[in-house]
């Protein structure tokens, strides 16, 4: 949810700069994030204020809503109008204005599921998931948002951050729920992994399951075969085969039950 305020404050900068302040607010109360919560109704204190003293000047006709000097990103990068505020934490936001500022700037630079990466970094926000008392669902929600996000740019070439938020607003919107994936487990538990994955890994026990020919053999045959006079047999095709079982093999440590 934080991070989805997060990207719609960052489409309604690009769509109608200045008018997001409903979204910027909410994702100042992300857990992750450092202000102090004091400090954010200080800061909207102050934005109400400036808000109100424009409204009253008869010789203001412009909407207030879109005015830069009156957004609260502007008095969030403001040394002086944070201080006339009485906000205590001042570098922590303007060390977060900069930050959003910058993510705004870079927008369009990359694909949607590298952008999303940078907002994690940016924030903190994968290291914060590990400290909670339940981590492991903290980390199956944001694996799956990521894997959304992945899904929907292999579906729609071209994906922008725009048009994700507009694809998430529809889900909202139509109460289309993503169905969050279990990506961990207990420590005590079984592993499911390919032979490709295990590769530098090791583990007390090891289950092969599946070793047969029909499993084993060349899966990716095209079913053409050229006649016999333009064919090369290759004497170590199965080579590649008895290496990577030699891979499953050696995973154990103390047992192994190939079936």
């Amino acid at each position: 949810r934080h991070v989805f305020n997060l990207l719609q404050y960052l489409y309604e900068q690009h769509s109608k700069p200045f008018t997001g302040d409903l979204f910027l607010y909410q994702f100042l109360h992300a857990p992750f994030l450092q202000p102090d919560a004091g400090d954010v109704a200080r800061i909207a204190f102050l934005q109400r204020e400036l808000r109100d003293q424009y409204r009253r000047d008869p010789s203001n006709a412009d909407d207030q809503e879109s005015r830069p000097d009156l957004s609260l990103i502007h008095l969030m990068g403001s040394r002086q109008l944070q201080e006339k505020a009485g906000v205590r934490q001042v570098d922590a936001f303007l060390t977060l204005a900069e930050k959003l500022n910058g993510l705004q700037k870079s927008l369009f630079d990359n694909t949607p599921q590298v952008y999303i990466e940078k907002l994690f970094s940016a924030f903190g926000i994968l290291p914060f998931a590990l400290t909670l008392e339940d981590k492991y669902q903290a980390l199956d929600v944001l694996q799956t948002f990521f894997e959304f996000v992945k899904a929907e740019s292999q579906r729609q070439r071209g994906l922008t951050i725009p048009t994700l938020v507009n694809t998430l607003r529809l889900c909202e919107q139509n109460n289309i729920r993503i169905p969050v994936t279990r990506m961990g487990g207990m420590q005590a538990g079984v592993e499911l992994s390919t032979l490709h994955k295990a590769k530098g890994r090791e583990f007390s026990h090891v289950f092969m399951i599946n070793c047969s020919q029909r499993n084993w053999g060349n899966l990716k045959s095209t079913g053409f075969v050229l006649p016999d006079p333009y064919r090369r047999e290759d004497v170590f095709a199965e080579e590649d085969d008895r290496r990577l079982f030699f891979v499953g093999l050696t995973r154990a440590r103390t047992g192994i039950q190939v079936s």
